[in-house]
């Protein structure tokens, strides 16, 4: 079983304030890095709506995130203040992705942040992998993004206000055997933000991209994962993914992809747009 997550650093600065008074939207939140946007957006004021499909997706083998795992995430971003609403929303059911959008804006008023942070990984060969997974994975990493923002962004240009921070991957920018269907994916994500930075530019909303490499999360930490990189066990897998790493670390920490989320989701980064934030250790220098 993966060891209690322990975060790297405890003590990551916060700002309390940066986002008072900003409603912000947050998928995939009810685990790994989702919640830990979530847990520092309300620590720095922000209003929440957070969703999550909450289970298990048919052919991947990581498990889902559950019902207690969004319960516990707005349990704890109440407890730092913050108004929060939820709901189990799969990001393929445009309808309810748009249902849950307008509630949200019925309630508070505007949505001024989208963190897309949702995403699931399976490994298989491009002449091996099953249809049904390709098309998984085509429709929840890319397909569902694309639907998120569909849903949200015109209300943020009708606003003249609006901050979008995608999650993708450093395999929105190289890739790997047995990754293709998860690279074609975030690929395509990463061309969606910058096209969609362009077309909304002139109304003051930012579309960025994080390109994460591996993030310590359930979404890795997992048979299925630590067997995808030839090993048996979590210390093995440890090992061989360090070694791919220049640092020599295995994976950086969900409140690593925050900081960077965060940056780009404030007006610190009013003027930032289009562009593709790798924090990757250096994997894609060479």
């Amino acid at each position: 079983m993966p060891e209690e997550h322990k975060p790297l650093f405890p003590d990551h600065p916060h700002f309390p304030g940066r986002f008072d008074g900003k409603v912000a939207f947050v998928t995939g939140a009810a685990r790994g890095q989702g919640r830990s946007h979530a847990i520092r957006l309300a620590k720095e004021g922000a209003t929440l709506a957070l969703l999550d499909i909450c289970r298990d997706v048919d052919g991947v083998v990581s498990p889902g995130a559950t019902s207690e795992d969004l319960v516990e995430t707005v349990r704890t971003c109440e407890g730092h203040g913050a108004k929060v609403i939820s709901a189990e929303v799969d990001v393929r059911d445009y309808e309810g992705v748009c249902a849950f959008a307008d509630r949200t804006r019925s309630e508070f008023g505007r949505i001024d942040v989208l963190l897309v942070t949702h995403g699931i990984y399976t490994s298989g060969y491009l002449g091996e992998i099953e249809p049904s997974l390709w098309n998984e994975m085509i429709d929840i990493n890319l397909t569902g993004v694309w639907h998120v923002c569909r849903a949200i962004v015109p209300s943020m240009e009708a606003q003249e206000y609006g901050r979008v921070v995608i999650t993708a991957s450093a395999g929105a920018v190289i890739t790997m055997p047995t990754a293709g269907a998860y690279c074609a994916a975030k690929h395509g994500v990463a061309g969606m933000a910058k096209t969609l930075a362009l077309e909304v530019a002139k109304k003051n909303v930012t579309v960025n991209v994080v390109a994460p490499t591996s993030v310590r999360t359930p979404m890795i930490e997992n048979q299925a994962h630590y067997e995808s990189f030839g090993a048996h066990d979590a210390d093995s897998a440890r090992e061989a993914m360090a070694a791919f790493m220049p640092t020599g670390l295995p994976w950086i920490e969900p409140e690593d992809a925050t900081a960077m989320n965060l940056y780009l989701a404030s007006d610190e980064a009013r003027f930032v747009t289009g562009a593709i934030f790798l924090i990757d250790m250096g994997v894609t220098a060479g």
